[in-house]
């Protein structure tokens, strides 16, 4: 038997995964998921979803955690360079004296070149590392890093 991802909890895992999946990649807030679920005769409060989201956060933490050392554990930090509706793409891995390396870009490069992607991931990064778990806001200033 699968052990349940919210002790003593209702929420299945179907529920769960959907919320999980409105709230980031359809990016609907859960303020949003009450009224559906009030239609359908479901008293489910956006706080008890919020506790939900935080116990799946938890659970994929250590997943997470695997992907995080597997990527900065390697010479290279494989980079998808897809334009996206953020400002600023960070991606980090941690360097050999204890400061991060870093690729970041806010526009797309002129060129591709080997010069390129070597200055992007050998350059010497002052910063203190920067990831989502530190993060203040989704838009911050990353000027300084390169």
């Amino acid at each position: 038997m699968v052990q349940a991802l919210i002790p003593k909890g209702i929420a299945t895992p179907r529920l769960i995964a959907h919320i999980v999946i409105f709230e980031f990649e359809d990016v609907l807030p859960l303020y949003r998921h009450e009224e559906p679920f009030a239609r359908k005769g479901m008293d489910l409060r956006r706080q008890t979803m919020a506790d939900w989201m935080i116990a799946v956060a938890a659970a994929a933490n250590p997943v997470l955690a695997a992907v995080k050392r597997r990527l900065r554990g390697g010479p290279a930090v494989p980079v998808d360079e897809t334009p996206s509706r953020k400002a600023c793409d960070l991606y980090t891995r941690q360097g050999t004296r204890g400061s991060p390396d870093a690729y970041c870009r806010s526009a797309p490069m002129s060129r591709r070149s080997a010069s390129v992607a070597t200055a992007a991931v050998t350059s010497e990064i002052t910063a203190p590392e920067i990831d989502s778990e530190n993060r203040d806001d989704d838009s911050p200033d990353f000027s300084q890093v390169i």
